[in-house]
């Protein structure tokens, strides 16, 4: 579960380096902080750890009781795209072996890229929303294999599916898809749903600040039983997320899906060989795997591939 705040909690770490050190995230054994703002932090440090591991946009460092990372990342390039730089410098190579490293290291960057931990989260979906709003309208000039391009590609694509005037978000996580539908016209009734309290509280506040007379409605619960009556959402999307499922969880969250839909249900996965564990993947899907999952809701059943693939299920 991601983290949103910060502790400034005592660590083993050669202390006297990191007293004075400025935007710094302590969660137990790691340690992240900014080089952008403590330029000279990495220098001092270098010298007292058991191994260093450099890469594009980090340095780890370790030491016997702790991992302690910094990254060179200005504020204003926190934003979702950070997802596939720890992914692949940090949770990919082994670099930092800690529990939950991926959760925890997104955490860490995003929590020490600013003084205090609401800065940070705020850049973090400004910058965010802002580059998916330039994707959508085809002015995005970022990275066209980063998350933020493949997911606002993938947001749109979600969007020109969703049919009638209310819609349920299962595992929103940041709320993204979401807030990116809030301004649509005609205007949705829009529900989203996560398990995570700490990053729903945050989806809300953003919901709060776009000043919509209808804002996103935020809520935490376990999507294997959905506190709705049958039938109570013309659209329900699940965009990324039976893939850190189980098969047997997944269908069953899928089942319950079908249960309070009206009209559709729209679900994407990626397609891998293999689960990608840096973003706790417990099962892949192929066209085949997919396919049978949804024909085993006795819903009509069709199949895309766009940037992975999808099915979209309508009433039997």
């Amino acid at each position: 579960m991601i983290r949103t705040t910060s502790s400034h909690s005592a660590t083993p770490v050669p202390q006297q380096m990191l007293a004075s050190a400025r935007w710094i995230s302590v969660d137990g054994e790691l340690v992240v902080a900014s080089e952008v703002v403590n330029p000279g932090l990495r220098v001092e440090l270098v010298g007292q750890a058991a191994r260093v591991h450099e890469s594009p946009h980090f340095t780890v460092l370790s030491f016997d009781d702790a991992t302690v990372v910094l990254h060179r990342l200005a504020p204003a390039e926190i934003d979702n795209d950070l997802a596939e730089l720890v992914a692949g410098e940090l949770v990919r190579p082994g670099c930092v072996a800690v529990p939950n490293a991926f959760e925890r290291c997104f955490a860490g960057v995003v929590l020490s890229s600013a003084p205090d931990s609401g800065d940070a989260w705020h850049a973090f979906y400004k910058n965010t929303l802002s580059r998916l709003q330039q994707v959508a309208s085809g002015s995005y000039r970022g990275l066209g294999s980063g998350p933020v391009s493949v997911f606002g590609r993938i947001y749109e694509h979600a969007r020109g599916l969703v049919v009638g005037s209310s819609l349920l978000d299962v595992g929103t996580c940041f709320g993204f898809f979401p807030l990116s539908l809030q301004r649509s016209e005609p205007p949705i009734d829009i529900t989203a749903l996560d398990i995570s309290a700490p990053i729903l509280e945050l989806a809300r506040g953003v919901a709060a600040s776009q000043h919509q007379e209808e804002p996103v409605k935020f809520l935490c619960c376990d999507a294997h039983s959905l506190p709705f009556a049958s039938g109570s959402f013309d659209t329900v999307t699940a965009l990324h997320v039976l893939e850190h499922l189980e098969p047997s969880s997944a269908s069953r969250v899928l089942q319950e899906m079908c249960r309070v839909a009206r009209r559709r249900v729209i679900i994407a996965v990626p397609l891998e060989d293999e689960p990608d564990p840096a973003y706790d993947h417990v099962q892949s899907f192929d066209r085949e795997v997919l396919i049978n999952l949804g024909e085993g809701t006795g819903w009509r059943c069709g199949f895309e591939d766009y940037l992975g693939g999808w099915l979209v299920l309508k009433p039997s």
